[in-house]
């Protein structure tokens, strides 16, 4: 069933992009003076160092200011590897009997198979969809925790208006299971799938622990804040905010799960679990693995774009550094009008797909510097200024300095 509030809040927020010049402005023209940034662009392997040596050099945290509507305050993550092949690679091909072993357990689920290649197996209290470049698994118990945590998600998220879980849901560890043996439990589970390659150090690995009294409070919020909202649009009769989501009156710790999401490495390198567009109809995806485990097992799992990496496609002997990965995607924001505040709020060394022919099912995973870019500023609306805060994905390819879109 369509979920008309979340429909309603995406429109909303899609016209206020549309109507600001945020991340999208008028090219310059005429005679503008360019700003100068002081960088040093010399730091590369091409002065004598090698890649390992370039990154280990990174600094861990970059703080410049570029102009005066440009900063960067950026925390920086960066894998220290060898080298940094550009591979071809293209969707992994998962067994369909490997995974109904693994999600069901000698059960014997039935198979869908519809006219757009999607294989669905379902077992009456879960389901299991399959396609090229995806798979999606829920149980039952999954469609009644959905409601309080459907507005949440991953740092690594770029969804419009999306929360990230550690604004709300602030506990270590839950009473059936530790986070370290939560995150173990998870690997053991995807390995059964044929997903060898998650980074799952402590460190590096994001899991949030659900627990039940914190999703009866936001539950009852969200509730209400619905209720509010359409009250003050003047919306009567009042919908069910909960319409199309399963519901409990009362959440119990046995309700309680780990949210997970793992980071896919190719060559010891992250790939990047965003996706950007590649033009009005096609976008390109990052690698994606979300599991919630609770006390009964996995209640939901979510692979996108896990990617099986063919052959090498060039063996670069030189990448940019962060510092110069900066001054391009200054470069790219000076060509721009726009009196927008932008701040580099963090930078990730980590593969990118990128498509090199007709079939988006074949990339190559290019070494490249992304950034995440907030950029603020004010926009009319109904003949009155109001201000705005957006986010925005820059890739800078390492090895050509180009960005990638």
């Amino acid at each position: 069933m369509i979920n008309y509030k979340k429909m309603y809040v995406f429109l909303s927020i899609l016209l206020i992009m549309v109507q600001t010049t945020a991340c999208a402005p008028e090219e310059k023209k005429g005679n503008v003076e360019k700003s100068t940034v002081n960088l040093d662009t010399k730091q590369d392997t091409a002065s004598g160092g090698s890649i390992k040596s370039m990154l280990e050099d990174t600094p861990s945290h970059i703080n410049k200011v570029l102009s005066e509507n440009y900063i960067v305050d950026a925390d920086v993550h960066i894998p220290v590897v060898e080298k940094a092949d550009v591979l071809y690679a293209k969707y992994k091909k998962f067994d369909e009997q490997t995974l109904v072993s693994a999600f069901f357990d000698k059960k014997k689920p039935e198979k869908e198979t519809d006219s757009e290649g999607y294989t669905s197996f379902k077992d009456g209290n879960s389901e299991v969809v399959i396609c090229d470049s995806y798979i999606y698994y829920s149980t039952e118990d999954y469609q009644y925790i959905k409601y309080p945590t459907d507005d949440f998600g991953s740092k690594n998220d770029s969804d419009i208006g999306e929360k990230d879980f550690d604004e709300v849901y602030k506990k270590d560890n839950l009473k059936f299971m530790t986070r370290e043996k939560a995150m173990q439990t998870a690997c053991d589970f995807l390995k059964k799938l044929s997903i060898d390659n998650m980074d799952h150090a402590v460190e590096n690995t994001e899991i949030y622990a659900i627990d039940f009294e914190t999703m009866q409070k936001v539950q009852e919020e969200k509730k209400q804040k619905d209720i509010d909202l359409q009250r003050q649009a003047g919306i009567s009769p009042i919908s069910d905010p909960t319409e199309g989501y399963k519901t409990k009156n009362k959440f119990t710790q046995e309700d309680e799960f780990y949210v997970i999401f793992f980071t896919i490495k190719q060559n010891g390198i992250p790939v990047t679990q965003r996706s950007y567009d590649l033009n009005e109809t096609r976008s390109i995806s990052g690698s994606t693995v979300e599991v919630l485990l609770s006390k009964k097992g996995v209640i939901k799992l979510d692979c996108y774009s896990i990617y099986e990496v063919k052959k090498i496609a060039e063996s670069p002997a030189t990448l940019l550094s962060a510092e110069q990965a900066i001054q391009k995607a200054y470069e790219i924001y000076d060509s721009v009008i726009s009196t927008d505040k932008v701040t580099i709020k963090t930078i990730d060394f980590e593969y990118v797909p990128v498509a090199y022919n007709n079939n988006y099912n074949e990339v190559k995973l290019t070494p490249a510097w992304s950034m995440v870019l907030t950029c603020k500023g004010e926009s009319e609306k109904a003949g009155k200024s109001e201000t705005y805060e957006i986010n925005k994905i820059l890739y800078i390819n390492a090895v050509t300095g180009e960005e990638i879109k």
